[in-house]
């Protein structure tokens, strides 16, 4: 037993040195047909016809496996091409870019509330003193700055969960360009060939398939439906304004008691919700929209990729799971 082990370990051996998931897949698709073949000669020697009738029906799904690998080949080249001509990159490159693009825009907008942030609290701190015949009395003209402080805080909040979002987002599509063909595939088809892995092979195919191919593709038909979304709101008179800074905050003056400063803390305030329209919809639309998007796309595209490999999967448990 464990001589058919380490033998099975140097066939999968040059797997570990291929760089090209074409190269990969092709080796995949030679060590289970050296494997087949083995369960042959053994069956043919031995006289056990059931061996044989085993091998030669694997094999039959291994010619399968290899017009399915025929198909993908196609289909990589011609999205490769298409995302070229369209976007200038390949899909799941144009998927990093445009990933990379909004967490810098989420990272102005933790700026801008950092920063306002910071105003705010120094102002809300500032008090004074004074004595009248030995009675000390202490005033907080800049009370109203505090009122502030929560909104500002739930705003930090929300933006760090698209900065999330938008992270995690990242780290699935990296997954799928930098591993999804060079290893879940060809695993996939290794696994596939036998009746007893044929399952977990096809829903190794299937999730690869998925990370490479449809969720760049549905993050780059996202940024195309946002893009056309910006030009018909701008054409209607009702342009998404630019991210920058939110607002100013004028020094509150702690000496005096007066509605000043209280109109100040409601400046600040209209600032931030007229300056809040951008910042929502980069924050709604270009993270959370986007995101439950794509894992909508992962979902049934694993459903469906997965069954073209031979292999059932529990949409309900997947959509639990995203």
């Amino acid at each position: 037993m464990r001589m058919k082990l380490l033998l099975i370990g140097l066939l999968l051996l040059p797997l570990l040195f291929a760089a090209d998931w074409r190269t990969i897949g092709g080796l995949a698709i030679v060590t289970s047909a050296i494997i087949l073949g083995m369960v042959y000669a053994v069956g043919y020697g031995m006289g056990i016809n059931e061996l044989k009738f085993l091998a030669t029906e694997e094999f039959y799904q291994l010619i399968a496996t290899i017009f399915m690998i025929g198909l993908i080949i196609g289909v990589e080249a011609s999205l490769n091409e298409i995302g070229t001509g369209l976007v200038g990159d390949p899909f799941p490159d144009a998927a990093l870019n445009i990933i990379g693009e909004r967490l810098e825009n989420q990272e102005i907008v933790l700026n801008s509330l950092q920063d306002v942030a910071i105003d705010v609290g120094r102002e809300s701190s500032k008090s004074s003193f004074c004595t009248i015949y030995g009675t000390g009395i202490s005033m907080s003209p800049c009370g109203s700055y505090r009122a502030l402080t929560t909104p500002i805080s739930l705003s930090y909040q929300v933006v760090a969960v698209g900065v999330a979002e938008l992270g995690g987002l990242e780290t699935l599509v990296r997954l799928g360009k930098e591993y999804a063909f060079l290893m879940l595939l060809p695993t996939g088809i290794l696994l596939r060939t036998f009746r007893i892995t044929r399952g977990a092979g096809g829903l190794m195919m299937g999730f690869a398939l998925t990370l490479y191919l449809l969720v760049p593709l549905g993050i780059v038909a996202m940024e195309d439906l946002n893009t056309q979304a910006r030009e018909d709101m701008e054409e209607a008179g009702r342009p998404i304004p630019e991210l920058g800074e939110l607002a100013d905050v004028p020094e509150c003056e702690p000496t005096r008691v007066s509605e000043g400063n209280y109109n100040n803390a409601e400046g600040i305030y209209n600032d931030l919700r007229d300056g809040s329209r951008a910042h929502i919809y980069e924050f709604l639309v270009n993270a959370t929209i986007t995101t439950l998007v794509t894992l909508s796309i992962l979902v049934a595209g694993l459903h469906a990729m997965a069954s073209l490999a031979g292999a059932e999967v529990d949409v309900s448990a997947l959509a639990r799971l995203a």
